[in-house]
């Protein structure tokens, strides 16, 4: 939108490289994030038990709300 004759180029240039600088460091701190959990954490943290598989009954179902919208030609 900056590049676009008539529009505010500061404006729009200036959001758009604060929303890449920030994409970027959002990236990289991801990428060193990852880099510090190592292999063997992983491998040795305890599997989660699996959960008890169970009939499901009417209070599991949450409750739904009916929702309309009426259309009248006036």
């Amino acid at each position: 939108m900056g590049i676009v004759p008539g529009m505010p180029h500061f404006a729009f240039v200036s959001l758009a490289a604060a929303a890449g600088v920030t994409g970027w460091l959002i990236v990289r701190r991801q990428q060193q994030l990852a880099s510090e959990l190592s292999v063997t954490d992983v491998d040795t943290a305890e599997p989660e038990q699996a959960d008890e598989r169970r009939d499901l009954d009417w209070d599991d179902v949450m409750p739904v709300d009916m929702v309309g919208l009426e259309v009248a030609i006036a």
